[in-house]
C-alpha cells in the first residue's frame, strides 16, 4: 500500500541580517512532520546532489517497514512542472513532469508575478491565490552555533475552492521550496540539520579524547560532521524504525528512527537513535552478522590498541566490572566495552570495542 506524502524540501539558511534567502546546501536534514487523520510520523530528508539535478534520500517513521528511498527531480520537471508528487513506495523515484519538495519555476513565477497558479498538489487540479506575506519558524541546527529559532520569509498561497487548501512557500526564487501544506493531512517542517558545516579541517587527527567525548553528540556536531566528511561518502547508512514508550511519559508512544553508518572498509560504525550518538564502534579484523569489517586504524580510546589481549588491556584498565560473560568486559565508569575472541587472558585478543553514551 503506497504511503500518502507530500515531500517537502527546505534549503540551508544563510546565517546573514537578512532572513530572506534560503539557500540548499549538499548534506543537510530536513526534518519534517506528517499529521494523517490518526497517524503521526517524522519525514526525514537527506540532500545528496543539488546539480546538475536535484537529489535526495528519504526515510519515513512509519513502524514498522520504515519505508526509504531516493528520489530524483528532472530539469524539465524543475522548469515546467504544475503537478506534486506525493506517494512515496519504497525504493527510488526519478520524476520527469512533478516536482516534490520544490515548486516549479513555472509556478514560483505566476504566484510571485500574476498572484495566482494552477496546480495540482494532490489528486485534482486547483488554482492557489497568493494571498500574502508571512514569517514561518523552524528550528536551525548546526555545529557552529548550535540550536537556534529561524524564522523565513513565505508566501502563504490558499485554493480557491471550497476545500480551500493551504501551501507556505519559501519566497527565493532560486529555491521555492513548500515549507508546510494543509490538503486535509499536513505536513511541516520542524526543523533543519547543517550535517556538513564542520569548523574541523580535514587535516585533523582524532585523538583519544574525541572519541570518547563522541557518545551523546547530536548529528550535526562538528566532529561528527568531520567523521562524515573525512570518508567521503565510504559509508553505509541503514535505517530503522520503531515505537515505543516515551521515557518520560509510558502512556505515550514515540518514534524511534535509528540511523546505522557502518565504515566496513574504515573498520568503525556509528549508531543514532533520533539524532543522538548512543555508540561507536571500533573492529579488528572480523565477520559479524554477516557483515566483513576491515581493521580500525585510526587511535582507539584510553591508550588501548586492537592487537592487545585481555592481560594487556586489564594492565591499562584493570578488570572489568561485570564477569557474567567471560569473553566480555564491561567497563560501566567509561562507557567502554571490549569483546575478546576467547576468555584466557593470553589469549583473547580484541574482536571488537564499543562506546555508548549511558543512560
Amino acid at each position: 500500500m503506497k504511503t500518502k506524502l507530500i515531500l517537502f524540501f527546505l534549503t540551508l539558511v544563510t546565517l546573514t541580517t537578512s532572513a530572506a534567502e534560503l539557500k540548499v546546501t549538499k548534506g543537510m536534514t530536513l526534518n519534517y512532520r506528517v499529521h494523517d487523520g490518526e497517524k503521526n510520523y517524522r519525514f526525514v530528508v537527506n540532500i545528496d546532489e543539488l546539480v546538475p539535478r536535484v537529489s535526495f534520500t528519504w526515510i519515513m517513521t512509519t513502524s514498522p517497514k520504515c519505508p526509504t528511498g531516493k528520489l530524483i527531480i528532472s530539469l524539465e520537471a524543475w522548469r515546467t512542472a504544475a503537478a506534486q508528487f506525493n506517494y512515496f513506495d519504497n525504493g527510488d523515484t526519478t520524476l520527469k513532469d512533478q516536482t516534490a519538495v520544490f515548486v516549479s519555476q513555472y509556478v514560483y513565477s505566476a504566484l510571485k508575478g500574476e498572484g495566482k497558479c494552477k496546480m495540482t498538489p494532490d489528486q485534482a487540479e486547483e488554482e492557489f491565490m497568493n494571498i500574502g506575506a508571512e514569517k514561518y519558524k523552524f528550528t536551525l541546527k548546526t555545529g557552529e552555533l548550535g540550536v537556534a529559532d529561524f524564522e523565513a520569509d513565505a508566501m502563504h498561497c490558499e485554493s480557491n475552492g471550497e476545500k480551500k487548501h493551504k501551501m507556505w512557500i519559501s519566497d527565493s526564487r532560486s529555491t521555492p521550496i513548500i515549507l508546510k501544506m494543509d490538503l486535509g493531512w499536513t505536513i511541516e517542517l520542524e526543523s533543519i540539520d547543517d550535517n556538513y558545516s564542520s569548523q574541523l579541517p580535514l587535516s585533523y587527527v582524532l585523538k583519544s579524547e574525541d572519541l570518547i567525548a563522541l557518545p551523546g553528540k547530536l548529528r550535526h556536531d562538528p566532529f561528527v560532521n568531520y567523521i562524515l566528511a573525512k570518508s567521503q561518502n565510504d559509508y553505509t547508512m541503514t535505517p530503522t524504525c520503531s515505537r515505543a514508550p516515551s521515557a518520560k511519559n509510558h502512556d505515550v508512544f514515540e518514534d524511534y528512527l535509528t540511523l546505522d553508518y557502518s565504515f566496513n572498509m574504515n573498520g568503525f560504525r556509528m549508531l543514532f537513535t533520533n539524532d543522538v550518538l548512543i555508540a561507536v564502534y571500533f573492529y579488528n579484523k572480523t565477520k559479524q552478522k554477516d557483515q566483513e569489517w576491515a581493521k580500525y586504524k585510526g587511535v582507539v580510546p584510553y591508550g588501548l590498541n586492537l592487537d592487545m589481549t585481555r592481560a594487556d588491556v586489564e594492565k591499562i584498565l584493570g578488570e572489568s566490572n561485570s564477569k557474567k560473560q567471560p569473553d566480555i568486559a564491561n567497563y560501566d565508569d567509561k562507557h567502554l566495552q571490549i569483546y575478546y575472541s576467547s576468555d584466557d587472558p593470553k589469549k583473547g585478543k580484541i574482536i571488537f570495542m564499543t562506546l555508548d553514551k549511558g543512560k
